[in-house]
């Protein structure tokens, strides 16, 4: 993000992370191009969600914030929700298509999809308020401008950008929370074998991949009324402590019983918390 900060076109920049990201799923050829494809995706990934959260807080006030981030967020859920029937059926419509299998079809289509979307968004994705755009009248620009000024924002200039880093490496809150980050993403690994766990119930192929799709959706449900909330009432602790602590108790439900139906409703908690 310093290094965005100094930039004056984010959207190449955000772009150019997503086109990349579509590089890194069609080169997933074999298992060392796998690990190799993973390994670089994982600096798409890093640069990709912070910068998006960066530009964002360039635009709305921080009042306006989380709501507009579970937005950018609400992608993930979705993809969740969809993913594993989508998958399913690339798999086993396309396997053995022109020599390849399956799994390899759905690398190839995730990644050209990702690329062509990434091309659009080099001229969907706006600057910061202070460039030159054709979509914002001069009366648009200097009200954007007056808005971060308002909020108290200002623009971070190379010794700023320093003393900002140094604050941050030296604050204990900062090392704390990113345990906390750490631990909560962690815990969030769960959601790459939700499809292995809903095939646990005993049902077919088919209504396991379809029972994925109900918790998602509640958590991007949930996720845009608790940062709508958040936004109004300007209080952030609770918003995050209580969905954390509905996850837990998810995540001891699940563990401590074999009732099919309160194993699956125990997925709609950790959904909510991540």
């Amino acid at each position: 993000n310093m290094f965005l900060s100094s930039m004056q076109r984010p959207s190449l920049y955000l772009s150019g992370c997503v086109f990349l990201l579509g590089v890194c799923s069609i080169a997933t050829g074999s298992f060392t191009q796998a690990l190799t494809s993973r390994f670089f995706l994982g600096f798409c990934e890093a640069a990709w969600l912070p910068g998006a959260t960066f530009l964002l807080s360039k635009w709305y006030k921080r009042r306006e914030l989380a709501w507009r981030i579970a937005f950018s967020m609400s992608g993930s859920t979705l993809s969740y929700a969809f993913g594993p029937l989508i998958a399913s059926v690339v798999m086993e419509m396309a396997d053995k298509l022109f020599g390849f299998a399956g799994w390899r079809w759905l690398f190839l289509l995730e990644g050209s999809v990702t690329i062509i979307i990434a091309v659009f968004a080099i001229f969907i994705i706006p600057d910061y308020p202070s460039s030159p755009s054709s979509w914002l009248t001069p009366e648009e620009h200097l009200l954007a401008l007056r808005r971060m000024e308002e909020d108290g924002a200002d623009s971070l200039e190379q010794d700023k950008q320093i003393s900002g880093l140094i604050e941050a490496l030296t604050d204990w809150r900062v090392w704390w929370l990113s345990i906390a980050l750490l631990c909560l993403y962690a815990t969030s690994s769960f959601s790459n074998f939700f499809p292995t766990l809903t095939a646990t119930m005993g049902y077919s192929p088919t209504v396991s991949l379809l029972l994925c799709t109900p918790p998602w959706i509640f958590s991007t449900v949930t996720t845009f009324a608790i940062s709508w909330h958040s936004d109004v009432s300007g209080e952030r602790f609770w918003h995050i402590s209580i969905p954390l602590m509905i996850g837990i108790t998810g995540f001891v439900l699940a563990m401590n019983t074999m009732n099919t139906t309160v194993r699956y409703l125990s997925l709609y908690e950790p959904d909510t918390a991540t």
